[in-house]
């Protein structure tokens, strides 16, 4: 007499192959996640030269005695500055420019993930600040930078979201100047 059967039906049979493939991955996910990020780093190349995060070291990024956050938060901005190349409505105006003419929603997406990273770090360091010394003139300081970075954000998310309904209506509204970043400063 043969062994008792342990799978009865073809669904017992994948969900019993699935349990052992997860348990597979749970012993040796590390070097798979180490062999996927080579992978990805050599299939996908460094980013163009206006999306470098690289800030001099030797940057005077605050004022003798400022909070740790302040000069941190100050860093981020620079990174931002770099990131937009010192001009958030022009750096809108080319993805809104590029969109209408290879209408690549993906790559607005990108965009505002980008500029959301920054806004996340500010907002994290002003919360610091808060909690630590109440509203004042560090806290207003990163106020005005997290300013900055929302209203491009916003900008952005408005290009996206119109992007994801009709390109023709990104025409529209770029060809008669009625993006919140084209009637504004940013």
């Amino acid at each position: 007499m043969g062994r008792r059967r342990l799978y009865n039906t073809l669904e017992e049979k994948n969900a019993a192959n699935r349990a052992k493939s997860k348990r597979h991955y749970d012993k040796t996910k590390e070097s798979i996640n180490k062999r996927r990020r080579k992978e990805y780093r050599r299939t996908h190349p460094a980013p163009p030269d206006h999306t470098s995060w690289d800030v001099p070291n030797n940057q005077n990024l605050g004022t003798g005695k400022s909070h740790p956050c302040l000069e941190r938060v100050m860093r981020i901005e620079s990174k931002f500055d770099i990131y937009v190349n010192d001009d958030p409505r022009n750096f809108v105006d080319s993805i809104c420019l590029a969109f209408l003419e290879n209408r690549d929603k993906d790559k607005i997406h990108e965009y505002t993930v980008a500029l959301g990273k920054f806004q996340k770090s500010v907002d994290k360091y002003q919360d610091i600040i808060l909690q630590e010394h109440g509203i004042g003139d560090q806290w207003t300081r990163i106020e005005e930078i997290r300013k900055k970075i929302c209203t491009t954000l916003s900008a952005v998310e408005e290009v996206f979201c119109y992007a994801l309904v009709d390109w023709e209506e990104v025409r529209r509204i770029h060809a008669e100047g009625e993006f919140m970043y084209q009637m504004e400063t940013l």
